[in-house]
C-alpha cells in the first residue's frame, strides 16, 4: 500500500523518514517520505488518502474522497473550474499584467473555422503549452500561412497538412471549455519569418499570460503524446484508483499517479526551458498529468478526487507583484534565473530566447534593461557571478 501511495517500488529502495500530514482546511492526509536507493541516492516520495465512507454508531457518513471514471474526465469538469475561477478570482485571474497589456499574438487557430486568423484586440484565446520531442512536426512557413487561413484548412479530414495529435487535442479541448482560439508556436508563428518570429519570442510571457487559459501537456514526450481523458474527442486515459479498509465500515481511496504539490515527479514537460516562462507567466493553467487533470491559477489548486483545495494555488502572484513594483526585485529575478538554468534545451544557443519572455518581463524596473541576460543597470555586479557546478563548453550564435 505504501509502494502505491509514493508511487515507487520499494523492493529494491527503501523508504526514510515518513511522515503522515493533515493540513488545515485541506480534506487530504498527505503522506511524505525520503526513498533511498540500493546505492545510497535519495529522492522525496509522495502520495496522499482520502476517506471515502465511515460507519460510527451504525450511520454511515460519505467522506471527501471521490471516485472518477478510470478513463474519462467528467466532460463538465473544465468547464465547471473555469466558471468557478472566472466567478471567483475575475480580480486575481484575471487582470491583465503591466507589462504584458495590450498585446495579442499575431495568429490564433479559430477551432470553429479550423483555419489561422488573426485576433482582433478584444478576442480570448488559450494558449498550449507541450514539447514538440523528436517527431516531425508540422509549422507555419511563409510558404503556407495564406493556405492555412482558408476554412477547414487545419480539419482533422484534410490529410496535407498532418497537425500533431497534441495541437489536434487541444483544439478539441477549447471548443469543449466554450472558447474559441487557440494559440501554439508551431501554427502560429511563421517559422521562417525571422522578423515576427523575433517579435513573438519577445513577446512570449505577454502571449500566455494574456490567455484566458493554457493547457499544459504534462505527461507528453512529444508533440503526439495528446490529451487523453476527453470522451468522444482524444484517446482513454488511465487513471487508477484503489480503496482500502482501514475497519470494518471504514474505508479510504488512494488516487494512484502525480500528487500535486512540491514532491510531484518530474516530466519531460517540466524539465523543458522553453516550458519554464510558459507555465511561470500563465494566469490559469489547465494540466494533463498521469491521467488525471488539474487546474492551477493564482489563487487556487483544484483536483477531480475530493475536494477543492483552495487557497494553496502556485500561481504567477509573486511575479506579478515584482514587475509592478517601484524598485526592482533582483532577488526573485535570480531565482527564477537559477530554476531556468537547470531546465534542459535542445539547442544551448536557445537560453537566451527562452528567457526573454521573463526579462521582458522585469525590464521596466531595471533601468537600461539587461544585456545578454544580466542587468544593465547593475553591470559590473552582475558580470561576476560564479557557477555552482562544472561549466561545459556550447555552440553560439553571433550577439
Amino acid at each position: 500500500m505504501l509502494a502505491g501511495i509514493l508511487g515507487v517500488d520499494l523492493k529494491p529502495n527503501v523508504a526514510e523518514d515518513i511522515s503522515v500530514m493533515r493540513f488545515r482546511g485541506h480534506d487530504h492526509i498527505q503522506i511524505v517520505a525520503t526513498i533511498r536507493s540500493p546505492d545510497g541516492e535519495k529522492q522525496f516520495g509522495s502520495g496522499e488518502l482520502q476517506l471515502l465512507s465511515n460507519v460510527q454508531n451504525g450511520q454511515r457518513t460519505e467522506g471527501p474522497g471521490k471516485l472518477v471514471n478510470p478513463r474519462w474526465i467528467h466532460p463538465d469538469q473544465v468547464r465547471l473550474w473555469k466558471e468557478k475561477c472566472l466567478a471567483l478570482h475575475e480580480n486575481t485571474c484575471g487582470s491583465a499584467s503591466e507589462f504584458g497589456h495590450g498585446i495579442q499574438p499575431t495568429w490564433v487557430i479559430d477551432v470553429q473555422r479550423q483555419c489561422l486568423v488573426r485576433p482582433s484586440p478584444s478576442d480570448k484565446y488559450v494558449a498550449l503549452s507541450y514539447v514538440w520531442g523528436k517527431v516531425p512536426t508540422f509549422m507555419t512557413k511563409l510558404s503556407n500561412v495564406a493556405q492555412l487561413q482558408r476554412p477547414s484548412a487545419l480539419a482533422s479530414g484534410n490529410t496535407d497538412i498532418p497537425i500533431p495529435r497534441t495541437i489536434r487535442d487541444a483544439m478539441s479541448c477549447v471548443q469543449q471549455v466554450g472558447e474559441r482560439y487557440l494559440w501554439t508556436d508551431s501554427l502560429c508563428i511563421v517559422q521562417d519569418d525571422f522578423s515576427l518570429k523575433s517579435t513573438e519570442i519577445n513577446n512570449m510571457a505577454a502571449i500566455y499570460s494574456n490567455a484566458t487559459l493554457t493547457i499544459i501537456a504534462s505527461d507528453g514526450v512529444d508533440a503526439d503524446s495528446g490529451l487523453p481523458g476527453l470522451e468522444g474527442l482524444t484517446a482513454p486515459r488511465h487513471a487508477a484508483q484503489k480503496i482500502h479498509t482501514l475497519r470494518p465500515g471504514t474505508e479510504i481511496v488512494e488516487s494512484i499517479g502525480p500528487t500535486p504539490g512540491l514532491f510531484a515527479e518530474p516530466t519531460k514537460w517540466s524539465t523543458r526551458g522553453w516550458t519554464y516562462q510558459e507555465y511561470v507567466f500563465s494566469q490559469r493553467r489547465l494540466l494533463f498529468e498521469g491521467g488525471w487533470a488539474r487546474w492551477i491559477c493564482a489563487y487556487d489548486t483544484w483536483c477531480e478526487v475530493g475536494e477543492a483545495r483552495d487557497g494553496n494555488g502556485v500561481g504567477n502572484m509573486d511575479v506579478r507583484r515584482a514587475i509592478t513594483r517601484p524598485v526592482p526585485n533582483l532577488e526573485l529575478l535570480q531565482s527564477m534565473i537559477n530554476q531556468y538554468n537547470r531546465r534542459d534545451l535542445t539547442y544551448p544557443e536557445d537560453a537566451l530566447n527562452g528567457l526573454t519572455g521573463v526579462l521582458n518581463a522585469f525590464t521596466p524596473r531595471f533601468d537600461g534593461g539587461f544585456i545578454s541576460g544580466l542587468p544593465a543597470a547593475m553591470f559590473y555586479i552582475a558580470v561576476l557571478w560564479e557557477p555552482f557546478d562544472t561549466l561545459k563548453n556550447s555552440s553560439s550564435t553571433p550577439l
